[in-house]
């Protein structure tokens, strides 16, 4: 996995902030005490990105934050359509309205990642899914690696969702899988951690 420079530590920095007061004021989960691993999981994907999606991404972020947005907490309730349609309905106002323009293009990514999910898994027998990956697979509860990335994906802005599609398109016209590349990282990652 390549080394990250400026850019990548100020998104790690930016997001850890966000992901580590998720539920503030109740207790954190276990992944919130762990800087040094959620960076290494993030880093792992985000050297997979281009250096214009990361660019595009990291002024998602200052919009974010100059808004007062934690896009972690947004992610997270938007899964809620999906695992508690009910609780969802009831905090939905409070959340910023996702286009059509963001649900199309961060469907077709979701949709992408899936199709590569479901086929490195089946040339791996030493992969693990640590959720479900496909949406018809969400419950109270349980949410797919297809909806987590969906939810995720909508707090990005539709500029960062065109860059971000346009490089796994053109990846897989390349017979390179964005899924596969990720997960190389991942491993690598972990192998270092551990």
């Amino acid at each position: 996995m390549e080394p990250i420079g400026s850019l990548e530590k100020e998104i790690l920095d930016i997001e850890w902030e966000m992901f580590s007061t998720v539920n503030e004021g109740r207790p954190k989960a276990s992944c919130q005490e762990d800087e040094a691993f959620y960076k290494l999981m993030r880093q792992s994907q985000l050297t997979v990105w281009e250096p214009t999606v990361r660019a595009s991404y990291l002024s998602d972020l200052k919009g974010a934050l100059a808004e007062g947005r934690n896009i972690m907490i947004e992610k997270y309730a938007y899964m809620m359509a999906f695992t508690d349609p009910g609780y969802f309905a009831a905090i939905s106002h409070l959340l910023p309205e996702v286009s059509e323009e963001k649900k199309q293009l961060a469907g077709r990514i979701a949709e992408l990642q899936t199709r590569e999910a479901k086929a490195v898994s089946a040339g791996s027998s030493g992969i693990s899914q640590a959720r479900p990956v496909s949406s018809s697979e969400d419950a109270a509860g349980s949410v797919s690696s297809e909806t987590y990335s969906r939810c995720e994906l909508w707090t990005y802005s539709a500029g960062t969702l065109r860059l971000l599609l346009d490089q796994i398109e053109r990846m897989e016209s390349e017979g390179r899988s964005y899924v596969q590349e990720v997960l190389n990282n991942t491993r690598e990652a972990q192998r270092g951690y551990y």
